[in-house]
């Protein structure tokens, strides 16, 4: 299927398979559904994009280009126990690594604290998500956080999970946090081969007994790496993951940003292939058992064609989140727009022992990063899904060529899973394929499926 836009413009069409027609705007993501072939569905929407085009053009723009930080990615410790074979973070930095002490933590959350009251959130709270390195290796400082400051933030934690015991399980559930467990495949000598924990063996029966002592708490994710060497295991760590109630799962490739990850990116159509497996067993799971298991990734690329206002994730969208929705702050205290700009030299915006965060949001690098948009791409610029998959990662394309208007490694696995969520948008698979909460408060504004 090819996604090249610009073939009669605005509303082209593009042939999904044997049934189905796909009539799309890519400038807007305007687009419907109808029976292959059907020409006289074609006056109908035509009629109905002249009367919506405007404000979905009006609403898209607006939703790519206005800068609303609302979450802070805080690292309390900058060194790492584990040593995983693909981690963004270059080693000198996991190996060596500061560790903010109590002071200083409190310092970032009190000037986080003060910036957010100066921007309209309306009645939501902003974020703090602790991330790494491994955060819970400062989790006596983590959990002071969330105690002292759970009525100013919500809060999030990511981790491998192997510090984490029954006590912890019970804090974080009873505190709200949302938490996301690394797990790179239900087999423990995958694992253990990919994240290099201490323990080996025994770091993955602990991460799977964190995952267990959730027991569907549904603020926890699971988050997989995928490379090649669990790349195949996908479909088979879904059943895993759902008969131990996990109700999301993140299957995220490897980033390139760093040299050593790269010889570990899985190839294209492998990706694809197991990728697209593993979501109909999700589907499968889901529709068998009443109780939904979604893959977070694919669930955004959903609600990037049926809702594009209401995506949680933003990295597929032109430009991203980092330094616009996000940032994320080093333990030195740098600020720096999302985490994987940590090993890349010149996208600090400041330090905020210091400086201040607008500073840093207005930065020239935080600007870099929001001037990355798929009309400057030339890859991008005309294919018909650039506002769906957003053409990510900037660091990655930043760490690979040293220019971040650069498509995606990963261009022709995103073309394929966006015609997979289109075919089952088609079928009606909604429901099982975006958060209850998502679904229910889905407003339509047009639909257009014959």
């Amino acid at each position: 299927m090819d996604w090249t836009s610009g073939q009669n413009g605005p509303v082209n069409t593009y042939s999904l398979d044997d049934r189905w027609d796909i009539l799309l705007d890519p400038d807007r993501v305007f687009w419907a559904l109808t029976a292959r072939g059907e020409e006289s569905a074609k006056a109908e929407v035509h009629d109905v994009y002249r009367r919506v085009a405007q404000d979905l053009d009006t609403r898209l723009r607006r939703f790519r280009f206005e800068t609303h930080v609302t979450a802070l990615y805080v690292n309390p410790n900058d060194a790492c126990h584990a040593d995983c074979r693909y981690c963004y973070i270059p080693p000198e930095i996991r190996h060596h690594g500061t560790r903010m002490e109590r002071d200083h933590l409190q310092t970032v959350l009190e000037k986080a604290a003060a910036y957010f009251a100066r921007q309209d959130l309306g009645n939501r709270k902003p974020v703090i998500i602790f991330h790494g390195s491994e955060p819970l290796v400062a989790k006596d400082l983590v959990f002071w956080a969330i105690r002292e400051y759970g009525q100013t933030f919500a809060f999030g934690l990511q981790t491998d999970g192997t510090l984490l015991n029954d006590d912890d399980v019970a804090f974080l559930k009873g505190r709200r946090v949302s938490v996301g467990i690394s797990l790179d495949s239900h087999d423990p000598e995958v694992h253990t081969y990919l994240r290099r924990a201490p323990g080996g063996r025994k770091a993955f029966e602990r991460a799977v007994g964190a995952i267990e002592a959730f027991d569907g708490y549904p603020g926890l994710n699971v988050v997989t790496t995928i490379s090649r060497h669990n790349v195949r295991d996908l479909a088979h760590l879904i059943t895993f993951l759902h008969e131990r109630k996990v109700p999301v799962a993140m299957m995220n490739p490897v980033r390139g940003t760093q040299p050593y990850a790269r010889p570990l990116q899985p190839d294209c159509d492998v990706l694809l292939n197991s990728f697209g497996e593993a979501v109909l067993r999700a589907l499968e799971l889901s529709e068998e058992s009443g109780r939904t298991i979604l893959i977070g990734d694919f669930s955004n690329l959903v609600l990037g064609i049926i809702a594009p206002e209401g995506r949680r994730l933003m990295c597929d969208i032109t430009p991203c989140g980092g330094g616009r929705c996000f940032l994320a702050v080093t333990a030195g205290g740098e600020m720096i727009p999302c985490g994987e700009f940590q090993g890349l030299e010149g996208f600090s915006g400041g330090n905020i022992f210091r400086d201040n965060i607008e500073d840093a949001v207005s930065s020239r690098p935080f600007q870099q990063v929001r001037e990355r948009i798929v009309e400057r791409i030339e890859e991008c610029k005309v294919c018909a899904i650039k506002h769906i998959c957003g053409a990510p990662c900037p660091a990655e394309a930043q760490g690979i060529s040293g220019q971040m208007l650069k498509a995606s490694p990963y261009c022709e696995f995103y073309k394929g899973i966006v015609k997979l969520a289109f075919r089952l948008i088609a079928e009606g698979k909604i429901r099982h394929l975006v958060r209850d909460a998502a679904f229910n408060n889905l407003q339509v504004d047009y639909c257009v499926i014959r």
